[in-house]
């Protein structure tokens, strides 16, 4: 799923993008490891907001595509305690800060990423690790929420596996899959991992809809909400 040229870097198929933005975002979406990949994140931390509200048509689309779905079927009260699994910088902290939610964790693989995050001063507690090992308590949390972090390259799809161990009975997961991914090959894994987990009864599908994603590269997104049973 990528292709150059002799005077250009690779770049992942979906792209359509240009410049040191296009070089920024295949990095992470090219990440060959776990090292890799957060390395990449550390580099891009500085213009990532700049960058996906670019992409995002003047909105960082991919920070705010899951709130919608997560504002209709939770809140503070009925689902006090959330974890932001990838949060990135955390652009949607405020917004979920702003819903209600205080028991607020922030988890991301990148420490670079996570250092701007925990600038925003709404997380009471955040955490660097590498899915699927979270090394939290099974049952602690009512929501996992997950925006923008299904797409080539970036979580395992035991991530799914470990969504379910951290959430409470009938707790949700709120999270996005890339439309071009989960639809192809590339993310038949994901997909399949997903719908296993429905078939043995761990989860179900509340909610599945297309949303607005990366708009400058013509990508949209699933977003899910699950609900452990």
């Amino acid at each position: 799923m990528q292709h150059a040229t002799a005077n250009a870097p690779a770049r992942h198929s979906s792209m359509k993008s240009e410049g040191e933005l296009a070089a920024r975002h295949a990095s992470v979406l090219l990440a060959k490891t776990n090292e890799e990949l957060a390395a990449a994140y550390d580099k891009w931390g500085i213009d990532y907001d700049q960058d996906l509200h670019k992409l995002g048509g003047g909105e960082n689309t991919v920070g705010l595509c899951c709130l919608g779905p997560l504002k209709k079927y939770a809140n503070a009260n009925t689902h006090s305690r959330l974890i932001d699994i990838g949060c990135g910088t955390g652009y949607a902290a405020p917004h979920i800060h702003a819903m209600g939610w205080r028991e607020f964790t922030a988890l991301v693989l990148s420490q670079g990423m996570l250092d701007i995050a925990e600038k925003r001063g709404v997380y009471d507690r955040c955490i660097r690790a590498v899915l699927p090992d979270t090394g939290l308590p099974a049952e602690s949390y009512d929501v996992v929420h997950s925006a923008g972090m299904f797409a080539p390259a970036q979580a395992p799809s035991s991530s799914f596996g470990e969504f379910i161990r951290l959430l409470k009975p009938k707790g949700l997961a709120v999270f996005s899959i890339r439309q071009h991914y989960y639809d192809s090959d590339e993310g038949a894994e994901h997909k399949d991992c997903l719908l296993d987990l429905v078939a043995k009864g761990k989860w179900e599908i509340v909610e599945k809809t297309l949303e607005p994603y990366l708009p400058a590269d013509d990508v949209e997104a699933y977003v899910f909400v699950m609900q452990k049973l």
